[in-house]
C-alpha cells in the first residue's frame, strides 16, 4: 500500500520497497534462533530490521542524505558532524545483540 500511495508523488523504486522486509526476515532468521515466543520474535525482527538498515544508510554509506525529495544538500547540515555522537551508543546495541546471540548458542 504504501509503494502504491507514494509511487504517485515519486518514483517508485522495487528494490527499495523491499528492502524492509527483507531485512526484518534476516532479522527474524537471526533472532528465531533464540526468540521464546512469537512476540520475541516479532520485535527482535522489527528491531533487527532497524539496525541492518541504520548500519548501511548512517555508518556505511556516511554522506548519505535520505528522504523521497532528496536533494544535494542535507536539510539540517550541523547533524552531519553532530552525527558521531550517536556512534557509541550505536556500537553498544551492536554489541550486546551480538553479546546475547553469542550467549544464546
Amino acid at each position: 500500500m504504501k509503494g502504491y500511495k507514494d509511487g504517485s508523488v515519486t518514483r517508485f523504486y522495487p528494490h527499495k520497497f523491499v528492502r524492509s522486509p527483507i531485512n526484518g526476515a534476516i532479522g527474524g532468521l537471526i533472532v528465531s534462533l533464540h526468540a521464546g515466543g512469537l512476540r520475541f520474535l516479532v520485535l527482535g525482527a522489527i528491531a533487527c530490521e532497524r539496525m541492518l538498515t541504520e548500519l548501511f544508510f548512517k555508518v556505511l554509506r556516511p554522506g548519505y542524505v535520505g528522504g523521497h525529495f532528496r536533494s544535494t544538500d542535507p536539510a539540517h547540515p550541523e547533524w552531519m558532524s553532530r552525527r558521531r555522537l550517536f556512534i557509541v551508543p550505536y556500537l553498544l546495541t551492536w554489541v550486546l545483540f551480538v553479546g546475547l546471540w553469542i550467549a544464546g548458542r
